[in-house]
């Protein structure tokens, strides 16, 4: 069952809803940048001896080896198959606690209370938990639901604005996947402004739910939610790989930069259109520029994505706005074509 999203306005709001749950015991699972910012905002949400368990900020905690650890710290701490983990923090928190959760005693309940716009947004929604390995992103996992989501836009104020606009690309993808009129209103929006962030949030959080609910494992429509990020978690991975990381965000960005080019190339989406979407992305995002070479290197880690089919990778591209479809083939050619043609690969 797919839980809908909770909306709160309050830290009392935020109280009723874990009692409701009556677990034995409850857990909260923070980083570090949400244990100092966030936590104190729903402390008094707790119930006496609640634990708080806390990883380091960053991709680096979406691991196996956290996963163990936590797990063996809750089992230490006495957590039961009747206990609740409370997810407080971004997609790193809630993709690394939601997969504790299904882990722990072959499934715990677990809420999340997601405190970036990326979260809210998409991450948190939709019971895809997984971590990395290696150099892959997210391949180890499982699909859990949530007991409950908590949005409650008030966390919002903690982000810097280079994490609101880099959560602002999930709203932009869900525009241009799902909804022309969400697209109208994004192309010329200022995407660093939290009250642009705030008027979105449930329009974008909705056509997620939307597709998540029509194809919950992920069999057909739902890897439409994937446009972009092809390319984008390969460019994600590489720039983590040489210790120049870059926002997820701001990947996915520059993912639909080139799934527009791939997109006019190969499923007719409109040329004018094409060069309106990278021209708004890179009003926005900040496009990263590597070699031939190590262009090279970032096409074939798409080949270790988790989309892969038969040895092909398959990729989300658009007809038109609002309209998107899945499976398409990319040789590493066109891959490699599209990353120059929106400036990515430096002259040599």
């Amino acid at each position: 069952m797919i839980h809908p999203l909770t909306y709160v306005n309050s830290v009392e709001e935020i109280q009723t809803r874990i009692q409701s749950l009556q677990a034995d015991k409850v857990a909260v699972l923070v980083d570090t940048n949400t244990e100092q910012h966030c936590f104190k905002e729903i402390v008094s949400a707790l119930p006496q001896g609640s634990q708080v368990f806390t990883v380091p900020a960053g991709e680096e905690s979406k691991s196996l080896s956290t996963v163990e650890a936590l797990i063996e710290k809750m089992s230490r701490a006495g957590y039961s198959r009747q206990s609740l983990l409370i997810c407080l923090g971004g997609g790193v928190v809630t993709d690394l606690g939601g997969l504790v959760a299904g882990l722990f005693h072959r499934g715990i309940r677990y809420m999340h209370i997601p405190t970036t716009l990326l979260a809210q947004v998409d991450a948190a929604i939709g019971g895809k938990n997984g971590v990395n390995v290696g150099k892959i992103k997210n391949i180890a996992g499982l699909f859990t639901q949530a007991e409950d989501i908590l949005v409650w836009p008030y966390l919002l104020r903690t982000l810097p604005q280079r994490e609101l606009i880099s959560g602002m690309a999930e709203t932009v993808k869900h525009a241009l996947i799902a909804d022309t009129g969400l697209w109208a209103q994004l192309q010329n929006a200022d995407l660093g402004s939290p009250k642009i962030a705030v008027s979105t949030l449930r329009r974008s959080a909705a056509i997620k739910m939307a597709v998540v609910k029509e194809d919950v494992n992920e069999k057909g429509l739902r890897k439409v939610l994937n446009f972009g990020h092809t390319l984008g978690h390969a460019i994600e991975a590489f720039m983590q790989l040489n210790k120049t990381p870059i926002l997820h965000g701001e990947a996915v960005a520059v993912g639909m930069m080139a799934a527009a080019v791939l997109s006019r190339e190969i499923s007719n989406f409109a040329p004018a259109a094409c060069t309106e979407v990278i021209a708004m992305l890179k009003r926005n995002y900040p496009l990263p520029t590597v070699s031939q070479r190590d262009a090279q290197a970032i096409v074939a880690l798409t080949k270790r994505d988790k989309k892969l089919e038969a040895g092909t990778v398959k990729f989300v591209l658009l007809s038109s706005f609002g309209q998107a479809g899945f499976g398409y083939e990319v040789s590493d050619e066109q891959m490699l074509s599209a990353l120059a043609e929106i400036g990515m690969i430096q002259a040599a």
